[in-house]
């Protein structure tokens, strides 16, 4: 990263007028050190097993398998769900009907 720590809490709208006020040539170059810093950051903040150097067994346990993988097998456990509710349902009215002759 550009800019230190310290240097970046430095930072605020009094400061920036400052710089705008003398030169705005070093407030462009302070721009760019922000908007390259926060796309390392980004980038770093993105990062997982499948498009970093870290292994995959490093994952937390909520983290792994993908998604749509998880979606997918949902959607098959509510659709198992309703049609076994109908069957229920089925079952229980030609119980009922039994029950009435």
């Amino acid at each position: 990263m550009a800019l230190k720590e310290q240097e970046l809490l430095q930072i605020d709208e009094q400061f920036i007028s400052k710089l705008l006020e003398k030169d705005p040539d070093p407030l462009a170059g302070l721009s760019i050190n922000l908007a390259n810093d926060l796309k390392e950051a980004l980038e770093r903040l993105n990062q997982n097993s499948s498009n970093s150097s870290k292994p995959s067994g490093s994952l937390a346990p909520w983290d792994k398998g993908s998604r749509n993988e998880d979606d997918d097998d949902e959607e098959l456990n509510i659709e198992e769900i309703d049609a076994l509710r109908l069957e229920s349902d089925e079952d229980q009215q030609s119980d009922d009907a039994k029950d009435v002759c």
